[in-house]
């Protein structure tokens, strides 16, 4: 049995079954292994090579996000978790001014904190008011992540959908890319950044966990503004095209 390859043909295979017709350059087959049985009542069997790649193409569809929604349920999705996020925004405003006003350093000032020492200083500066002012924060940055993540994905989303009407295929490619790059960052601050802020508010200051929390806040950051400017590039591209 020799290289086998899928085309936009539809024939029959080896045994006689049909073969269903494939999109073009989706899928060719390269450097697999095929184990077939000589004998159906012997136990021996041969592996015969065949080929199998897959498209850049084909594997940003396969790892896009929202791609399977209506434009119209993620248009309502940008616009929800814009307002989600807008509102976390403004709430957050209002607690970093309480806590500054008791002598202490903001929420996000005490996120990039780089040790223990620090944070024991920031907790003291703060007093028992400043202190439940800033736990209340840190519940309110357990929904912010949520809120601009789906935000910023959904609008990478939306930015690779218009490519792909265009047939702009790399651009779609690399706008999925920022979809996810997206979600990392939110995940980062979520999942990492907030578990190591966490840890000093709810259970006392740690020099590990404050390092974590500094580094991963500089990770979510230079995640976000990439995106940030992915996106914005998108925008001045797509203005550029309509206005030609």
């Amino acid at each position: 049995m020799g290289n086998v390859a899928r085309s936009g043909n539809s024939g029959r295979s080896l045994y006689g079954a049909p073969v269903v017709a494939a999109s073009p350059a989706h899928v060719e087959l390269r450097h697999a292994t095929l184990v077939v049985m000589r004998n159906p009542t012997s136990p021996r069997r041969s592996r015969v090579p065949i080929q199998i790649s897959v498209s850049s193409h084909a594997l940003m569809d396969g790892w896009a996000l929202f791609d399977g929604m209506s434009t119209a349920a993620r248009w309502w999705i940008v616009a929800g978790s814009f307002v989600a996020a807008v509102v976390c925004a403004v709430a957050f405003l209002r607690l970093n001014r309480n806590m500054r006003r008791t002598g202490g350093p903001s929420y996000d000032r005490f996120q990039r904190l780089p040790s223990a020492a620090a944070q024991t200083s920031a907790l003291a500066d703060w007093g028992s008011n400043g202190l439940r002012t800033a736990r209340r924060a840190w519940a309110l940055d357990l929904v912010f992540p949520l809120a601009y993540g789906v935000w910023l994905a959904t609008l990478a989303s939306l930015a690779a959908s218009h490519a792909d009407g265009r047939a702009w295929d790399e651009a779609a490619a690399g706008l999925r890319v920022v979809s996810w790059l997206a979600v990392a960052a939110a995940a980062t601050d979520l999942l990492v950044e907030n578990a190591a802020v966490g840890r000093a508010l709810l259970l006392g200051p740690s020099d590990r966990a404050a390092q974590i929390a500094s580094w991963s806040g500089k990770v979510e950051r230079v995640l976000i503004v990439m995106v940030a400017l992915v996106l914005l590039v998108a925008l001045v591209a797509l203005a550029a095209y309509r206005a030609s």
